[in-house]
């Protein structure tokens, strides 16, 4: 771990702008299963790259590993907005397939084995949401 954040530093410097760098230390970070800070770091590469789809799927991610579904509905809501958003270059069909898929893995599981962590309204809410950032209808 310490190695990686002194290449971090390193590469850090020499390319503070790179949204790929962030990226790959986020990733380096969740390995490390120091999710606190991997989630602030997701926030850090989102600031300056907010439609980021590996970004937002690792914070929603986070977020549920950390139990905080509240805020993982939210993420997912604006991830599913990420997702539809026209992009270059665009997204290939089986890159939108697989993120369509883990929001409805997350939400499985939001909806399954932490239901109790909810309420009713709120996963209702958050469904219509999500469903209505996608394009689908009920």
């Amino acid at each position: 771990w310490k190695a990686a954040q002194e290449e971090y530093g390193t590469l850090f410097r020499a390319a503070p702008a790179d949204t790929n760098l962030e990226y790959g230390y986020l990733l380096v970070m969740l390995r490390q299963r120091k999710y606190d800070e991997a989630l602030d770091q997701s926030a850090k590469v989102l600031a300056a790259d907010p439609g980021n789809l590996p970004a937002l799927q690792a914070r929603v991610y986070i977020l549920t590993l950390l139990k905080k579904y509240e805020a993982a509905l939210v993420e997912m809501e604006t991830m599913a907005k990420a997702l539809v958003k026209p992009r270059t270059p665009p997204l290939t069909p089986e890159d939108a397939r697989d993120y369509a898929r883990f929001l409805g893995r997350v939400w499985g599981y939001i909806h399954g084995p932490s239901l109790s962590a909810l309420t009713e309204q709120s996963r209702e809410t958050a469904r219509e949401r999500i469903n209505a950032a996608l394009g689908k209808n009920g």
